[in-house]
Parts: C-alpha cells; structure tokens; sequence
C-alpha cells in the first residue's frame, strides 16, 4: 500500500506484484487493497495537467520530473544530504513512509510557505527546517506550495472524490 501512495506522486503508477505472486500482497489481495489503489489511483489522475507540464518540462530543459531538492533549492546547505525525499516538479514535496509500521515521517521542508496536503495545514515562513509529521496510511508526507495552482487543483480534485 505505501508503494502505491509513493509511485501516485512520480510519473508512472504502477502495480508491483513480484516474480512469485502467491506469496506476495497484491493490490486484489483484499477490499482493502483494492480501495487503497483506487484512491491513489484518483491522486495519480489529479496529477496528471501538473505531470503533463513536468513533462514538456523535462523535455525543454532537461530537469526531471521526480527530482531532488537541490535543484530549486542549491543555496542551501541542508538539502544536500537529504535521501529518502524528493520533489515532485517545484510545487510538490514527497516524504514517502519507508519503514513498515511507521505512521509518520521527519521531512525538512525548505525556506517558503508551505502546505500539508492531508490536514491544510499551513507551514507560511518556514526558514528551511525539519518536521515530523503525521503519516496513517493513505496519508503520505505531502506538501505543496501554498498558493501554487497545482496544489489547489490537486485539493479540488480530491475533495470532488472524497479522498480529501
């Protein structure tokens, strides 16, 4: 299930069911899992103007379109370690939940205004530093930009389908 949240905020979603499925989870595993990738499924879809753009992005200029904070943010000297996070085009922050049973995450979020996708909450004035943050399931680390259309499209777009 987090590898569905996770790939829903890359360029391709895609199911994961191993070279011997009967002893692997699968997404039809259970209702659970099903329901689990139909919303991520629905974010991956809500995403899509925003990629379609990272995309032409990549082409024109050659950034890619899952990258590394260091590439918006190279000024600043925290960024460079940072291993288990990634944006996602220059509005979008990804803490994906690694370790299994955690249900949250530590993520730094660099200098701006911020918004946590799940909650609404609003980290405005942030100088560059670390949170923790709640991460249930179906609630991975995910900031926007706040003000920045795509993440005001990926809110509308979830709260339509009642993911949100």
């Amino acid at each position: 299930m987090r590898w569905m949240e996770l790939n829903a905020f890359t360029t391709m979603l895609r199911t994961h069911e191993g070279l011997i499925p009967s002893i692997s989870a699968q997404v039809d595993t259970n209702a659970a899992t099903l329901a689990h990738l139909a919303q991520f499924g629905r974010v991956f879809k809500a995403l899509a103007p925003y990629r379609k753009i990272l995309v032409r992005e990549a082409n024109l200029k050659g950034y890619p379109v899952a990258r590394h904070l260091f590439l918006h943010y190279p000024s600043d000297p925290n960024v460079v370690t940072l291993r288990y996070q990634f944006m996602l085009g220059a509005d979008f922050v990804v803490a994906p939940v690694l370790d299994k049973g955690r249900d949250a995450v530590r993520l730094y979020l660099p200098a701006g205004n911020w918004t946590h996708l799940w909650s609404g909450r609003d980290f405005s004035g942030t100088t560059g530093r670390w949170f923790a943050v709640a991460a249930p399931l179906g609630e991975p680390g995910v900031f926007f930009k706040t003000g920045a259309a795509s993440g005001g499209h990926l809110v509308a777009a979830l709260k339509a389908s009642g993911d949100l």
